[in-house]
């Protein structure tokens, strides 16, 4: 091979070379124009994502025919199930509970158990002014409460003594008969912490007294709860003790009626979001995340305009009781729920598809 045959073959490669660069370099021109096409677009495309998604979490015809039964569900639920239904009376919850606890408790348990508890008392020494009664002290003694009771109450029990919602007020309990403080003659103020070290020594004294006190204090807020009156929303009697009157006497909103709305509300939400996925197709082009929003739509629909039916309703019919405190609870957490998934889920399919333009340019 000649000099001049090496020559061309290098000249040959150079310019291969160079043309490879060139194309290059075209190819990074062009889709920097087409990267600043995208950049000076960005709003306009972002919107079309934006509506390419509500496209996409849309109701159909099936979802609004589902909507339509939940709202329907939901409505039914607090109009028929009100604050004063599926209750029992104190005596028949207080049979069922002593027939069960027979059965299982020890013999030795069987009486204290079954015994009434201190905070229950009614009357009192003359010339005490307690402000209990048989329609007032469910929401004026903290054995009553649905959480403070567990401490409060079994405190009670131990100590054979009843303490008021304001905390600091405890009397000494007789034969079920409220008496003056006897603790140390302390003052009112100051004999719950004495009744607090009298429970003590009650638990020292006998190691079943504790546990014993504890399931008493169980089996009562149990009877209790199902009943007419039933308990005080927790905490709610120390903290605003005047409003729990007449949320009790009034609307019958206790803990039961507000727990059990709630519930039920909860289980209706299940089986609609049940039923609603026996729609879905997976081998359709919805994404099942994209069907879980419609899904979340359905349930925050139907449970909001059952919310604002109840509210009406109430307004027009001055019908206290059926005012549905536990279905609001739900509606709210479903309104924060269901909008922070949708809000996060859009927010990945918008980012997403914007970057699947920008690397497929």
């Amino acid at each position: 091979m000649t000099k001049s045959d090496i020559f061309r073959k290098r000249l040959e490669s150079i310019n291969a070379e160079a043309d490879k660069i060139c194309e290059d370099m075209q190819d990074d021109i062009d889709r920097l124009d087409l990267l600043e096409g995208i950049a000076s677009n960005a709003a306009d495309i972002l919107e079309q994502i934006d509506k390419d998604f509500e496209e996409k979490t849309e109701l159909t015809g099936i979802d609004i025919s589902i909507l339509f039964i939940a709202t329907i569900l939901q409505t039914v639920r607090w109009y028929f199930l009100d604050n004063t239904k599926l209750r029992t009376t104190a005596d028949k919850a207080d049979k069922v509970i002593k027939k069960g606890v027979n059965k299982i408790a020890p013999k030795s348990w069987s009486s204290i158990l079954t015994s009434s508890v201190p905070y229950d008392a009614i009357k009192h020494d003359s010339g005490l002014n307690t402000g209990l009664s048989g329609s007032t002290h469910r929401y004026r003694t903290l054995g009553h409460d649905p959480v403070m009771g567990w401490i409060f109450g079994t405190m009670n029990i131990l100590s054979d003594s009843l303490t008021k919602s304001d905390v600091k007020t405890t009397y000494y309990v007789k034969d079920m008969c409220i008496k003056k403080p006897l603790y140390y003659n302390l003052p009112y103020w100051a004999c719950t912490s004495s009744a607090f070290e009298e429970a003590y020594r009650q638990s020292k004294l006998d190691i079943k007294n504790l546990p014993a006190a504890v399931l008493r204090q169980a089996i009562h807020l149990a009877s209790d709860a199902f009943t007419k009156q039933g308990l005080p929303v927790p905490f709610l009697s120390t903290l605003a003790p005047e409003i729990v009157q007449p949320l009790m006497t009034k609307f019958n909103l206790d803990m039961y009626a507000i727990s059990r709305s709630a519930e039920i509300a909860n289980f209706i939400n299940f089986v609609i979001a049940n039923f609603h996925f026996l729609f879905y197709n997976p081998n359709g082009t919805d994404d099942i995340k994209h069907y879980e929003a419609r899904t979340r739509k359905i349930l925050s629909y139907s449970n909001t305009i059952a919310t604002g039916s109840n509210l009406i309703y109430v307004y027009v019919s001055k019908d206290a009781e059926k005012l549905d405190i536990g279905g609001m609870l739900v509606t709210i957490h479903r309104l924060f729920s269901d909008r922070k998934f949708i809000r996060d889920l859009k927010h990945e399919f918008v980012y997403g598809e914007f970057r699947k333009k920008v690397e497929g340019v």
